[in-house]
């Protein structure tokens, strides 16, 4: 970073907090803390029997930071050790479990801001810097750890610039939506688990809570199920650089073990088993579970394929259901994505089997069948005590109850946000105008996707979740997702270019108020936080920030 750069950086940083996404509320105090090369780690108000293994996480991940980002040491705590001024060059990280607010004043809070009360408790967090004490203060561990990300942020920015200065300030912060999540699809290209590990890591660091991995598609089966080895040996296969071909997949401990690493950083795992279309790779091995058997091939290139399972068929079922009992048993988390996004209809009209399962099941049409197909589905993975996920789609003519929706198609959201309120229906925002992050941040940066709109970081910073919607339907919006399709991403290096800055944006959106949001702003902030990422070693593509 050149002198000049620095010193600019410098200045912001004793003015206020540079913090993506945006705290709720800061309050700038007189003086600074002034970065040492030796700190100390306090723990209060921890429950020994449930939250000490937790906290023991947290330090850890603490202490490695102070070791390896900032190059300082570690000092033991003393009983009735005096408070520290700027001539010690020592610092205490205090983590204290304790209430927020006074109960009256967390009501009034949580009641202007029409949220849902627990975000305040589980995820919110108070920051305090005053003189060499750095005060994190949380209800819950999950919250001392969003703090934790936003103090890394200053501490990086404060190594960065040199000058080793944070003003003194008071943060109170908490989410706007208790589901932040970005989406990485290995079913087109796989993607190493030491790959994913490193991804969840940064997205943590931006206070992402959510990792869907779309595990099955045309272009491959990339999870261990047990009972049909065959989708891995033949469904996974992949031809390599040196023209060989094999198989790539998950194993279900490489999962389990995954999904143990992303707990350690708050961010859970969302399998998503696509149903009844994107399925060639299943078709491969089972062939006989499609509507019109024929041998099939996985795809090699983007496109939606009309092949789809054979709604009728009593088998596809059966297949499911012991696929979905093996996948639930890897991944703890509530939620289970069972696709139902473009799925050609073509093969249900023609099937004489499908037609007569519409007129036993008294179904208006082939759309109605896929509701059926869908609701049959969901039912087995919540027996198994998941929620299921759709892809919504406006022809549907309804899903199951007590399952959740995507609005993705682009320029379509408002249109399923009111068709989705009428059903009562929780939604999840994954607009393609403005979450799709295969789509090109600058056109001139690839050629390859001519078909694509381009999707600027100013188009992410706009989604506003809620639109323009009364309190009473924006509500049935629990939070925001970003999508990296992977036809295109062959790589970690190469997600992160399309995930980062733009995932800064749709942190912003998921996490932080409308009217703490501002364009102006959030430009600044970016551009330190581009300074960030390359100390953390992150791909990222520079954003037009003329805009």
């Amino acid at each position: 970073m050149d002198p000049q750069e620095a010193s600019r950086l410098s200045m912001t940083m004793v003015a206020g907090p540079n913090i993506v996404p945006v705290p709720y509320r800061v309050q700038v105090g007189e003086g600074y803390f002034l970065t040492p090369d030796h700190y100390i780690i306090k723990t209060s108000g921890i429950n020994p029997k449930d939250q000490s293994k937790a906290v023991a996480v947290l330090v850890t991940q603490i202490e490695t930071f102070i070791k390896t980002r900032l190059h300082a040491t570690l000092r033991k705590a003393t009983k009735g050790q005096p408070g520290l001024t700027n001539t010690d060059n020592t610092a205490a990280i205090i983590l204290r479990l304790a209430p927020l607010l006074p109960a009256e004043q967390s009501s009034d809070t949580l009641k202007n801001k029409r949220i849902e009360p627990g975000l305040l408790h589980w995820q919110g967090y108070r920051l305090r810097i005053k003189g060499q004490q750095l005060l994190l203060e949380a209800e819950s561990v999950q919250g001392l750890f969003y703090g934790w990300q936003s103090l890394q942020q200053l501490l990086l920015q404060a190594s960065l610039t040199g000058s080793r200065q944070i003003a003194a300030v008071d943060i109170l912060d908490y989410p706007r939506y208790g589901f932040r999540a970005l989406m990485l699809d290995p079913a087109r290209h796989f993607l190493p688990v030491e790959d994913i590990k490193q991804y969840i890591r940064t997205m943590a660091f931006y206070k992402y809570n959510y990792l869907h991995l779309h595990l099955t598609d045309d272009q491959g089966w990339r999870v261990q199920i047990k009972a049909f080895p065959g989708l891995t040996r033949q469904g996974a296969l992949v031809k390599t650089a040196d023209g060989r071909t094999q198989p790539l997949y998950y194993t279900q401990d490489e999962l389990k073990d995954l999904v143990a690493f992303a707990a350690k950083y708050y961010v859970q795992l969302i399998p998503e088993i696509d149903i009844p279309g994107h399925n060639t790779a299943l078709l491969t091995v089972m062939p006989h579970l499609a509507c019109f058997p024929r041998t099939f091939t996985l795809r090699t290139e983007p496109g939606v394929s009309k092949d789809i399972l054979d709604a009728s068929n009593p088998k596809v079922y059966a297949v499911y259901e012991r696929i979905f009992k093996e996948v639930a048993g890897i991944f703890p988390c509530t939620y289970f994505h069972l696709g139902g996004d473009e799925a050609p209809l073509d093969t249900w009209e023609q099937s004489a089997r499908c037609q007569t399962l519409i007129a036993q099941k008294g179904l208006k049409d082939a759309r109605g069948l896929m509701a059926y197909f869908l609701k049959r589905n969901a039912a087995v993975v919540q027996k198994l005590g998941k929620t299921p996920l759709f892809w919504y789609e406006l022809d549907v003519p309804g899903y199951p109850e007590n399952s959740i929706a995507y609005f993705w198609r682009m320029g379509l959201s408002k249109q399923v946000i009111r068709k989705a309120a009428g059903q009562s229906k929780r939604l999840i925002g994954a607009p393609g105008e403005h979450a799709y992050f295969d789509y090109p941040m600058k056109a001139s940066e690839h050629p390859y996707a001519d078909w694509m709109p381009v999707t600027s970081l100013k188009d992410v910073y706009q989604f506003n979740p809620g639109y323009d919607f009364n309190d009473s339907i924006s509500a049935l919006v629990m939070g925001v997702e970003a999508t990296v399709w992977g036809e295109y991403v062959p790589s970690l290096a190469i997600a992160n270019l399309r995930t980062y800055p733009r995932a800064l944006a749709m942190a912003e959106a998921g996490w932080s108020f409308m009217e703490n949001r501002g364009w102006e702003a959030f430009k600044k902030r970016v551009q330190v936080q581009l300074g960030l990422l390359k100390i953390l070693g992150v791909d990222f593509e520079n954003p037009d920030l003329t805009l």
